[in-house]
């Protein structure tokens, strides 16, 4: 059994710097469910972002449309036993194997900007329709980004497109954990409907402040254009943060079809260290209603103008280190990401084609709904029912820890692609690109800009004389880790079970000047592992490092000081403990 075993002395570094009852419910009888011969379109519902480097939410939806418009498809016939024959709750339970009895205790918060005047309405039509318990004055709450319950911030549609996208994470979170509670903090808006770095920073420290222990995010930008301020938001040690990771393709080069250009990059805040970075699929569904297959979500295909929109997102991050728990699980150097960050920890369902039956009144009512805005409130709830963090300073380790302890805590995504060659053959797609590009061959990297667009070929854009074997694990499901994918689809709640050793502090808390003290950490190491080394900062700029579980300090100055625990286990995991101490004169 291959544990990670990079050392964790790189985070210790980077603190000290920073100093249904049991079983599965019965699904819905399906109601209004459209013929296979429908031809529906993919469509965002937010609103297009004026340029690359604004932050974009994710939801998208089918609508009908006549047959063979362009940017079309036949719409699957029923997948689930949802409204409209989409996802229902009971549906998604039984695909991912998980229990619904769970999550009480849990309170998961919704990060986005805008308002939607009519969500309470649109998640009780939900909550009616399957069943599910009504909310209460304290099960759903909306606030602003101070926290308050007035004013919220402006409620047109029409400016910040995010009613759907409001409707989408609310039911997501509520269809997989009926017991949570919800917290929906809105951001403010600019005139031009787009949120600023510091509205949904404050956002983000706010749903924390107010009790979330899982908070979820379906939205994003390009990784270049992000400034510190939002970058320090994520930072929350012990509670889960989940972030899309964007729903076009790899680094974001479906955008060269709208704006001449792609992002270039993958999308953030996926790539920060801090989240859990969450990828979108498309399921296939089994005559007896379970999964029978789960490949990477690209309704793009090549050639993406005669074809729907959409394709998870993904890539290596030019500007984040990879965790040590990435970088040291099997698979990750095939990625070719140089020590870098790829922006997919898991994946789970984001195809609109199979994904939630979602009520929306400001979008005319009930869609299937998908997009990775689907993906990160069901990985968000699923991490509620499983009981959130458990303790665990970086949730995300818990994940690589689990699938390499277990081995069978995911559903191995092997199949598709998230580049412009989608699930084309490397030397079909060459074949397309000449097409595409009149005269160039053999690469469509260039095709419409400079940008690269598939990591499959040269990145030069120049013409190559041998269509590459075998497609980049950075944008090409492979049998384990993969970049489109991460470790794979969810497979039961195993995969969520906190594995970071158990630490308490024990110790005075008030202490005179020059008066020593002795502070004692009490670990318990979790499924057999052993603790590697343990660091203790002391705010005054000492430390001591090793393997002291009980150290003795003393401090020269009077003030308040902030001591901070760290310890790495043989799994590579990691946990942190911090006590205030107060000395006086």
């Amino acid at each position: 059994m291959r544990h990670p075993r990079r050392p964790c002395r790189v985070l210790v570094a980077a603190l000290a710097v920073l100093a249904t009852a049991a079983g599965v419910a019965a699904a819905a009888t399906p109601a209004s469910a459209r013929t296979a011969g429908t031809w529906v379109k993919i469509e965002s519902t937010c609103a297009h972002p004026g340029d690359t480097a604004t932050f974009r939410c994710f939801a998208k939806k089918l609508v009908d449309v006549p047959a063979h418009t362009r940017g079309s498809a036949p719409l699957l016939a029923s997948v689930g036993h949802g409204y409209g024959g989409g996802m229902s709750p009971g549906d998604l339970a039984t695909f991912y194997g998980y229990n619904r009895s769970g999550g009480s205790g849990q309170t998961v918060g919704i990060v986005i900007w805008g308002n939607n005047p009519y969500i309470k309405t649109d998640l009780g039509t939900f909550e009616n329709h399957y069943k599910l318990p009504a909310e209460t004055s304290t099960s759903f709450r909306v606030v602003n980004q101070s926290g308050k319950t007035s004013p919220l911030p402006n409620s047109s549609n029409a400016l910040t497109g995010t009613h759907g996208e409001i409707s989408l994470d609310v039911e997501a979170v509520r269809a997989v954990c009926a017991k949570c509670k919800i917290l929906l903090v809105e951001a403010s808006v600019n005139g031009q409907g787009s949120p600023s770095d510091a509205s949904l920073a404050a956002a983000e420290d706010t749903a924390v402040r107010l009790g979330a222990t899982v908070v979820t995010n379906s939205w994003g930008g390009p990784e270049y254009s992000v400034s510190s301020t939002l970058t320090k938001a994520f930072q929350h040690q012990g509670v889960v943060i989940t972030a899309s990771n964007g729903d076009d393709g790899w680094d974001g080069w479906d955008f060269v079809t709208s704006y001449g250009a792609s992002d270039n990059a993958p999308s953030y805040p996926s790539t920060s260290q801090y989240v859990v970075a969450v990828g979108g699929t498309t399921i296939t569904p089994a005559a007896n209603g379970t999964r029978s297959n789960e490949v990477v979500w690209n309704s793009n295909g090549n050639a993406d103008s005669a074809v729907v929109d959409g394709a998870t997102g993904g890539g290596c991050s030019r500007l984040t280190a990879a965790p040590y728990f990435q970088a040291s699980t099997p698979g990750y150097s095939a990625l070719n990401c140089a020590g870098k960050r790829s922006g997919t920890d898991v994946a789970v369902d984001g195809d609109p084609q199979t994904g939630l039956s979602v009520y929306s009144k400001s979008e005319g009512g009930w869609a299937r709904y998908g997009g990775t805005s689907l993906s990160s409130p069901l990985v968000a709830g699923m991490f509620a029912l499983a009981g959130g963090s458990g303790g665990s300073s970086y949730p995300a380790a818990s994940l690589y820890v689990n699938v390499n302890r277990l081995h069978k805590a995911t559903f191995d995504v092997t199949s598709g692609a998230n580049g412009w060659c989608g699930t084309t053959a490397p030397d079909a797609c060459s074949t397309a690109a000449s097409t595409a590009s009149k005269g160039r061959t053999n690469n469509p990297n260039g095709i419409y800009t400079k940008d690269v667009i598939d990591c499959t070929f040269a990145r030069t854009g120049k013409p190559v004389t041998t269509v590459p074997a075998k497609s980049s694990a950075e944008c090409t499901a492979t049998s384990g880790f993969d970049g489109p994918s991460g470790l794979g689809a969810v497979k039961g709640l195993s995969i969520f079970t906190d594995t970071s050793p158990g630490a308490r502090l024990t110790g005075s808390t008030s202490r005179k000047v020059k008066q020593s003290g002795t502070y004692t950490a009490h670990l318990t190491p979790q499924h057999g592992a052993r603790i590697t080394s343990v660091t203790w900062l002391f705010g005054d700029g000492k430390k001591v490092t090793g393997k002291s579980y009980v150290v003795k300090h003393a401090w020269a100055k009077a003030g308040t000081y902030t001591v901070t625990f760290s310890a790495c286990d043989s799994y590579g995991d990691f946990v942190l403990r911090k006590a205030t101490i107060h000395v006086k004169k």
